[in-house]
């Protein structure tokens, strides 16, 4: 069994990564388009290539030392000394090679010659990217033109949603899971626009788990009888397995499907999938609705025709399950009237759904509990958001509980103007991405509460800490400058497996200016936060196109994807996580 491992980061960076910055005054480099289709730019020239790398050299005399701040029976905190900063070093040396990997307007693969969609307030383009350590993506996309009308999206052409891959290595788009694809289970549905797929999770192997939603049966017997309903589509769990190492093609394998037994006591089935998680094993984590046997299903009087998805069925539940892949075994990780230890008796509820699960390489799962309800039924928000921890030996632990108090912050100049008070403060909100965990740490965004005074820290905590020890490392706090006046806002954060953390978020007061802002994704180092992708920068597309609002990122251990949805063309976008010498 691992022991906590307190009071330090471990930057396990692979071979060839150095936590220096590059040369100053050399800007985001300009890099290739994305691959697949081939799209054209303002001027109508193709987009492509390989990037240009600028900079070169440099040291790291000038890199911020970490000091390490504690007295005995104190818990540990880790902040930035800050005695060598110079002004705007770490806004002004980036060279972190951004690319396009897919963009609106360039031909979807596989779809004959369709388009994806752009993403503004009308229209949905693009969904949850996912980066590996090899640097490949893998992504939710919409093609064709889907307009929303009425809160619900009706398709205005031929068109549908899939999940794509992004080969890094031979800069190749290409299609995983289609609509109108055929699988073992049916006939894969675009018609939800991005909520026909959950997910994507991708692993080191290449390996793709996702949920699909809509499916159509191949046919009408397809879901057993003793579900006592009618139902004229399916939801199903699925890994798509690369075909050959060149992952020209991938097939798809179903895990479960609507109608399947639940590893429960009592007989239960499964019913809708959602969220996924994967390990580098092809293990994968679930959050599923579930339906008991022999429960009658009431359909509302002025429905008419089969049940659909999205009706609220009588007699539902839900729960997150592990998948072993080496057994091809389910365990229950949590279900709906578990019991949730360290909060006063509450149990789990299904809605608001759980964050997460988020899942690493020893089968530990974490979950955010955000329902939460006490033997009669009565809602807990006190308690809603804290984080629970799953090992199969030893069943679900509180890991973090909202409401509990969290270190002092010494007050430092150097790391933060906010004015800390002596209070302790409380955890008032807890926030993840995607991965949430690596084999060792958890992260957060928390939100605190000190006397009045509220406020955001990224922080992270060893997986095997008790609820009760407060071993935090802190990677960015509301207000911490990034040179001379640039504040950090922080954004939700993810993890690599070797505790690289990454996330979207703000710089605030950009040239002097303290009424301008600009959007930006991160990286945080042994503590050191270094902005990689800045609203503004260049964008690896076209010659005069700039990036946008930036948003959804998630990382490995080397490089970040994240989307671009304020600037057109909008996509899907990578970057290295540091400062490439």
């Amino acid at each position: 069994m691992k022991t906590a491992v307190t009071g330090r980061w471990r930057a396990l960076i692979v071979s060839g990564l150095f936590l220096a910055l590059s040369a100053c005054g050399v800007g985001t480099s300009d890099g290739g388009g994305g691959g697949g289709g081939t799209p054209i730019d303002e001027g109508g020239s193709q987009i492509g290539g390989s990037a240009q790398n600028g900079g070169g050299g440099g040291g790291d005399s000038d890199r911020p030392q970490l000091s390490l701040q504690r007295r005995e029976g104190e818990p540990i905190l880790v902040r930035d000394s800050g005695d060598d900063k110079k002004d705007n070093d770490k806004l002004e040396c980036r060279d972190v090679n951004p690319k396009a990997v897919a963009i609106e307007g360039q031909e979807a693969p596989g779809t004959h010659g369709q388009l994806f969609d752009g993403q503004d307030s009308y229209y949905f383009g693009f969904d949850e990217p996912r980066v590996n350590d090899r640097g490949n993506a893998a992504f939710i996309a919409t093609y064709g033109h889907y307009l929303l009308v009425s809160n619900s999206l009706t398709p205005m052409e031929i068109g549908g949603a899939g999940i794509f891959f992004w080969d890094r290595d031979e800069y190749q788009l290409r299609p995983v899971a289609l609509a109108g694809q055929l699988t073992d289970v049916g006939y894969l549905s675009g018609d939800h626009g991005l909520k026909s797929f959950d997910g994507p999770a991708l692993n080191k192997n290449n390996q793709i788990a996702f949920s699909a939603d809509g499916i159509e049966p191949l046919s009408d017997n397809l879901v057993p009888q003793l579900l006592n309903l009618y139902c004229d589509t399916l939801s199903a769990l699925f890994q798509a397995n690369p075909v050959d190492d060149s992952c020209q093609s991938f097939d798809l394998v179903p895990i479960a499907q609507r109608g399947d037994a639940a590893p429960l006591d009592c007989e239960a089935h499964f019913w809708d999938f959602n969220e996924v998680a994967e390990n580098d094993y092809g293990d994968i984590a679930f959050e599923a609705d579930l339906l008991k046997d022999g429960v009658e299903v009431t359909v509302p009087a002025a429905a008419e025709g089969p049940v659909t998805d999205g009706m609220t069925i009588e007699g539902n539940s839900s729960g997150i399950f592990l998948w072993k892949s080496d057994e091809n075994e389910f365990v229950t990780v949590v279900k709906e009237g578990d019991i949730l230890p360290g909060v006063a008796g509450g149990h789990y509820c299904d809605y608001p759904k759980p964050g997460g699960p988020w899942l690493n390489n020893d089968r530990v799962v974490t979950f955010q509990a955000n329902c939460i309800e006490d033997i009669n039924g009565m809602r807990m928000p006190q308690y809603e958001g804290s984080i629970f921890i799953w090992r199969e030996d030893r069943g679900v632990e509180l890991f973090l509980k909202k409401g509990s108090l969290f270190p002092n912050i010494d007050q430092c100049p150097d790391c933060s103007p906010i004015p800390m008070v002596d209070l302790q403060p409380v955890i008032t909100d807890i926030d993840v991405g995607y991965p949430g965990i690596s084999d060792d740490l958890a992260v957060f965004k928390l939100g605190l509460l000190d006397g009045l005074l509220y406020f955001d820290v990224v922080a992270t905590k060893p997986l095997y800490d008790s609820a009760h020890a407060q071993n935090f490392d802190l990677c960015g706090v509301d207000g911490e400058p990034l040179g001379h006046d640039f504040v950090l806002k922080v954004g939700t954060p993810s993890i690599s497996r070797d505790n690289v953390i990454g996330y979207a978020g703000y710089v605030e007061g950009w040239e002097h200016n303290y009424w301008v802002s600009k959007s930006a994704t991160f990286s945080c180092f042994e503590g050191d936060v270094y902005p990689l992708v800045i609203e503004g920068d260049k964008k690896p597309v076209g010659d005069k196109n700039k990036f946008g609002y930036l948003k959804d990122e998630s990382n490995s251990n080397k490089y970040e994807v994240f989307l671009d949805v304020g600037n057109h063309p909008t996509g899907v976008f990578t970057s290295d996580t540091i400062p490439q010498l």
